[in-house]
């Protein structure tokens, strides 16, 4: 059984310093999450994100979700989780309405019954205007086999078409940079979750971007893997623009399944084929299985 717990959060923050999402449905400002007592793993995270205010013109933005506190068995989890980009309209448009689904990622993160947990997210980018985030903790009975942890990294990408450029860059403005590294007790990279948009005006229209994720470096034992993970593209608006839209989308969620040796450095590195679209803004989370632990 699943016991799920929801919280949300107005960001006004500058790009890359987190903002607690401590907002209950009804705004009313509640207290980090309490773990239910036999509960031993957090099995779902689902989350949407949204602009509440002016937008910012030919922007764009990736969200990051952070799960911390004394409930984190492996330490700080961070996450991509939503994706955003703006761009600008003719005047013949005046109503660009959007939907899309909730992101939802099924995991298995390690968390202490009884303890707290906190929730914070940040976007990555431009900064587009207010942004909002919310995001709902599915918990379930014990450990519910090997643990997942997250690492996250992002970049501005300026390499030319068909150039690998790694991604080093944390989330947090704060923790500086440096590339990934394999946690102990690490046996895999399981999925990639990845984001890429235009963080910029687009210098070329009606062009698109195929996105390849390569995995490199000493843990994978320098046998690098490329996976193809999304495409990005830019389309033709009409009119003399006076007006902006966005457009918000999940991040790609792609297997990897790549062996890793644990406490070694690896490297993520994203490339583009196609056009030139301006200056791109990309990260990638790597979901990592380690090696299955019992309970406390």
């Amino acid at each position: 059984m699943v016991k799920w717990y929801h919280r949300a959060g107005d960001i006004t923050a500058a790009t890359q310093v987190y903002s607690g999402l401590n907002l209950d449905t009804r705004n009313n400002t509640v207290s980090p999450i309490t773990v239910p007592p036999g509960y031993g793993h957090l099995k779902y995270i689902t989350s949407n994100i949204g602009i509440d205010a002016a937008i910012t013109a030919d922007a764009g933005n990736l969200f990051v979700l952070k799960l911390s506190g004394d409930a984190m068995t492996d330490g700080d989890q961070e996450i991509l989780i939503g994706c955003l980009s703006t761009s600008e309209t003719g005047t013949s448009v005046t109503d660009l309405l959007m939907a899309k689904p909730a992101f939802v990622l099924p995991t298995n993160i390690y968390v202490e019954p009884g303890q707290k947990l906190d929730m914070s997210a940040l976007y990555m980018g431009t900064d587009t205007g207010s942004q909002i985030v919310t995001a709902s903790l599915g918990f379930a009975p014990g450990r519910g086999g090997s643990p997942i942890q997250y690492r996250t990294r992002g970049d501005s990408h300026t390499a030319a078409t068909d150039v690998y450029e790694a991604l080093e860059t944390k989330p947090d403005t704060n923790a500086g940079t440096g590339g990934y590294e394999a946690p102990g007790g690490s046996q895999m990279i399981n999925r990639l979750i990845t984001g890429a948009v235009l963080n910029a005006d687009a210098d070329t229209i009606i062009a698109i971007q195929t996105w390849t994720a390569e995995i490199s470096g000493d843990a994978v034992g320098n046998n690098a893997q490329e996976i193809a993970v999304q495409s990005l593209g830019a389309d033709e608006g009409g009119g003399t623009v006076t007006a902006t839209h966005n457009i918000i989308f999940n991040p790609a969620i792609v297997p990897a399944e790549v062996p890793l040796n644990q406490g070694l450095p690896f490297s993520i590195s994203m490339a583009y084929k196609g056009t030139d679209l301006g200056t791109p803004f990309v990260a990638c989370t790597a979901e990592i299985v380690c090696r299955p632990r019992s309970v406390r």
